[in-house]
Formats: C-alpha cells, structure tokens, sequence
C-alpha cells in the first residue's frame, strides 16, 4: 500500500502539476484564502469592527477567540503575516512530531520518517496553502497529550480548552477525563477543561463584541456538510452518497459517543508510564479527536495531521502495518479528485472520492483497537530503551521489545 501510495502520487504529479506547497510562494493578496479570512477578522478586532463582516473571500466560520489569538497577526501587512504564520505553522508541526518520539523513544528513523511523511503529506500542503490553523491544533492537542502522560490533568485539561476554543467541533475532547477509571481524580480535570474552554471563549466573545457570538452561531450552524471529495467526515460521505441532513446528525452522535465509550481506560493504576512505554490510554485522546473529525459536518483532509502523534503510538506499539500504510496514503494529493471528475456521482466514482474519508476512518478504527488493546498498563507492544538493573543501580541502553501481550 505504501508502495502504491508513492506511485500514485507521482503519477497524479506528472498528470496534474500543480504541486500545493508550491503555492505558499503566491503573492497574490487573496492566494491564501483562509488565512486572508482570518486576518481580515484580526484587522477588525483590532479596529473595533464587526470581525464576521471584513469583506473577505470566504466567510469566517471560527469562533471569535481565534481573531483573539491571532490578533498580533493584523498588526503587519497581509503577505508578510502569511508567511510568518506560515513559518511558525511549520516549525509547531514539526515540534510537535519531535516532541512526540522523544516522549516514546522512538529512536532517529522512526521520528524522522514521522517528521518526513508530515512534510511531504497532502494535508500538511492544503495546511499551508490556505494558511489554516490546523498546525496549533496539533501542536495544542500534542501538548495536552505529553501532559497527560506526565501525570498533569488538570494542565492537560486547559490545552484541551484552549484547542476547543479555537474549534468547537472537538468539544468532546473535553470528556476524555470521563474515560479514566481512576476514580474521584478525574473529576476535576473535567470541571477544569469545561470552566477554561468557557473563559477562553467568553474572552473572545468579550474582545469582538457580544454580538459577535450570536454571529459566529448563526454561520457555524447554518452551513450544511458540504459534498466536495476533500470533506473526510461522515456526514460529508453521506452528502456525496445524497443521504438525508438528518442522518447526518444521527451518525455525528453515533460516533462520538461510540469514541468515548470504546475508548475508555480500564487500568485502574494511578502510575505514570514511563519514557519510551506506550499503554493504551496514549491511544485515547487521539482516537476521540479521530472520531470528532469524522463526525464533524465538515472535516477536510487537512485536519489529518492533527492525527499523526497517534500514527508515531501506533509505531510505537508495533503495529507498523498500519501505521505506515495510513502515513504514506496521506501523501496523495488533492488532485485524486480529478480522477473523478467525467462521472462524480457514478458507483466507482463515490468509492474513488472517499479515499480521504477512508484514511481517516481507518485512523479511528486503529487508534481504538489499540486503546482497548491488550494489558491495561503495558500496551500490545511496549518497547523499553532504557532496563534498570536493581542489583547493582545502573542503567543498560537496549532496543528491546517486550511483547508481553497480544492485543
């Protein structure tokens, strides 16, 4: 699969040229049509003007703590703050790639080839082409996650509040501390996730105005699951198959509460796992945002990257045959829709144009195997770099695998 993702997309960039990273090069003021949505709103916020009427290319469907964030962006011309978030977008994902094989040990190459497939990955391109915001969530999301592990709820929980501010359709990454089974501990991680994602929120609401929220409501709640190939959600594959709204909803509830409830930690043990150990509640917080994307009216391919930590778990972990494929698949351009495009709505037509959605449905199915996997507090596959010899109080370096269950 690996193999025949690279071909593919060699063969889409022979036939299709336009390559999307090529883009960020584009100087035309509105090449870059969301970040020009969102710089506008900035620019407004600044100017104490309504920041959902700016005027811009494409309407800004994001809650008004993200014009908030990025005002520091509206004080500099449009071109130069595009590249600059630009910048900073490449660096957070990287980061966060890094970050992530450290926290696991997951040795040079497999970071690298995490660091590599990121960069070369469709997602990423669309990412920094349209100038989106997806680089902070994954650098948010990472961030919660390494917390997490190291035994910081509460912190874990606040950067959980802060992505969900910047996006609410991942509100229910507020619940995750409902998946622990360590008792009474879990309850303030949650009152602390709900109480920081309201004053994050508030603030936003505070900084562009009251009726800025009745505003963002109404945009956010009024635009339908758009059927275009690059929509990876549910409800965006049942637009493309011309299933009911309805039913949209149903599948959205379906499979939230099927990503909490599967997801759900059965280890008991308060003890923070060790560097270079995966258990299976690593799995957790990645396989619900996973079926937050999938459950989203809208969830582009691009959002995928946000996923790739729980690709460098699953390595970790030993499930290699399915981290890799799903890594390398991701590679494969935008242009796989043109394909399509002589009959969009035949039978081989609506398989070929859901290649995204299926990229992401595999990641969520992957994910949470893994998190009810196995021993609860050793993982399928846990690898330990580092083997303490209690005799004599020393440290052996080995690139040992403890296959100690079956998953």
């Amino acid at each position: 699969m690996t193999a025949l993702a690279v071909v593919i997309t060699a063969g889409l960039l022979i036939r299709y040229p336009g390559v999307l990273v090529s883009g960020v090069l584009n100087t035309g003021p509105r090449d870059h049509v969301d970040f020009e949505t969102f710089w506008r709103s900035t620019v407004a916020l600044l100017h104490g003007a309504d920041v959902y009427h700016t005027g811009s290319v494409l309407p800004n469907l994001n809650p008004p703590f993200l014009s908030l964030l990025l005002a520091p962006f509206g004080l500099i011309p449009l071109l130069q703050s595009y590249w600059a978030f630009t910048v900073l977008s490449v660096l957070l994902v990287t980061a966060a790639v890094l970050a992530t094989g450290r926290e696991l040990r997951s040795g040079a190459g497999v970071t690298a080839f995490g660091v590599l497939t990121l960069w070369a990955c469709s997602p990423l391109h669309g990412t920094l082409l349209l100038g989106q915001i997806y680089g902070l969530l994954l650098a948010g999301v990472t961030a919660a996650w390494l917390a997490q592990r190291r035994g910081r709820a509460k912190l874990s929980a606040v950067l959980i509040a802060l992505v969900v501010a910047l996006k609410p359709s991942l509100a229910p990454l507020l619940l995750v501390p409902l998946t622990r089974s360590n008792g009474p501990a879990r309850w303030p991680a949650l009152w602390t996730g709900m109480a920081a994602a309201a004053g994050f929120t508030l603030a936003g609401v505070l900084a562009a105005g009251p009726s800025s929220a009745v505003e963002w409501l109404r945009l956010a709640t009024g635009t339908p699951a758009p059927e275009v190939d690059a929509n990876a959600s549910l409800p965006g594959l049942l637009a493309r198959l011309g299933g009911p709204g309805a039913l949209g909803w149903v599948i959205t509830v379906v499979v939230v509460v099927a990503s909490l409830w599967w997801a759900r930690d059965r280890n008991t043990s308060t003890e923070r796992p060790p560097r270079g150990v995966v258990v299976p509640a690593d799995a957790t917080l990645f396989a619900v945002a996973a079926g937050c994307l999938l459950a989203s009216p809208i969830s582009w391919l691009n959002y995928t990257i946000m996923l790739w930590p729980g690709a460098l778990i699953l390595l970790r972990a030993g499930r290699w045959r399915i981290a890799v494929p799903l890594m390398t698949l991701s590679i494969i351009p935008v242009a796989w829709g043109n394909l399509w495009q002589a009959a969009p709505h035949a039978p081989v037509s609506l398989l070929g144009r859901s290649l995204y959605c299926a990229i992401l449905l595999v990641f969520w199915f992957a994910l949470l195997r893994f998190a009810r996997s196995g021993e609860p507090t050793t993982g399928s596959a846990a690898v330990s770099d580092s083997v303490t010899d209690s005799a004599s109080g020393s440290a052996t370096s080995t690139e040992s695998v403890s296959s100690t269950t079956s998953g």
